[in-house]
């Protein structure tokens, strides 16, 4: 039973991959959204511990509300999962505006203290089933990369120099 939950969830997270862009855009508060599923987790699971430093709104942000749920999921599962042992987990969630190539972005950053990104994923992080978890499906990542190109931004990964895995996402705000 077990094994075929396990290929279930891949067929599922492979069809969310590969299924076509259906955006629905709209002005969405990124500050509350991101509070909101903050709050989910919080309930959830009491190992994990959140930091949040969000701007308001920021007007200007459209996007389809449920791609975005689905790429700080994906995040926040990450950075949750980054544990060791009994730990409790830290996830940093950051936002700013920034200016870039004559245009204004939403910048947001999701951050962790754990063991950081492994050196596998490091050189392609956003590729299909590239993963160091035993149970992940290595869709994760490449999923959070095509809602955001859908998006018309960036993502980026790295392992900051105090530690753990840091993941950049930069969106267009319209203004």
């Amino acid at each position: 039973v077990a094994q075929v939950e396990a290929l279930r969830s891949l067929v599922d997270a492979f069809g969310d991959y590969a299924q076509g862009p259906r955006l629905e855009r709209t002005p969405i508060v990124l500050d509350q959204l991101v509070r909101d599923i903050v709050e989910l987790y919080q309930h959830d699971d009491q190992r994990v511990r959140f930091k949040l430093k969000l701007i308001a709104g920021p007007p200007g942000l459209t996007a389809d509300s449920g791609q975005i749920r689905q790429l700080l999921h994906n995040l926040i599962v990450n950075s949750s999962e980054a544990i060791v042992q009994d730990q409790q987990a830290e996830v940093h969630i950051r936002t700013r505006l920034i200016n870039q190539a004559g245009r204004k972005w939403l910048e947001m950053e999701v951050s962790d203290r754990g063991p950081g990104y492994p050196s596998t994923v490091l050189e392609k992080p956003f590729e299909p089933y590239v993963t160091f978890k035993a149970s992940g499906s290595g869709l994760g990542l490449a999923i959070c990369r095509k809602i955001v190109s859908e998006h018309d931004g960036r993502i980026t990964i790295h392992n900051p120099a105090i530690g753990g895995a840091c993941t950049t996402i930069i969106l267009p705000v319209d203004v």
